[in-house]
């Protein structure tokens, strides 16, 4: 959050709840909380990038429809089950899915 603020960029934090809004706006990022339905359906088609850390099982469809044309999600948390995702949410818009081995906590730090 700290190096794309750095950057200019617009960052917003997703998370399935609120206790991580305060922080969000301390680092002067936006917040939507993916549990809120309103949220999810008024940003969709409107993210370049989603920088995903989720390490634990989730469905990965409802993020890449808030991507917009030509988007893409990296995932460098890696799920232990792997993703499931439905090809038209790939396909349309032109989106990817890429990802990374960036290293565990032992290695970063």
């Amino acid at each position: 959050v700290k190096l794309a603020k750095a950057m200019g960029c617009h960052v917003v934090v997703l998370s399935r709840g609120e206790a991580k809004k305060e922080a969000a706006g301390n680092l002067g990022a936006e917040f939507l909380n993916t549990n809120d339905a309103g949220q999810m359906t008024s940003n969709e088609n409107t993210f370049d990038l989603i920088l995903s850390t989720v390490s634990a099982d989730f469905d990965i469809n409802p993020y890449l429809d808030l991507l917009k044309l030509d988007g893409t999600y990296c995932l460098v948390g890696l799920p232990p089950n792997g993703i499931h995702v439905k090809p038209f949410n790939i396909a349309t818009n032109r989106r990817s899915l890429t990802g990374s081995m960036i290293g565990g906590i032992k290695e970063t730090q």
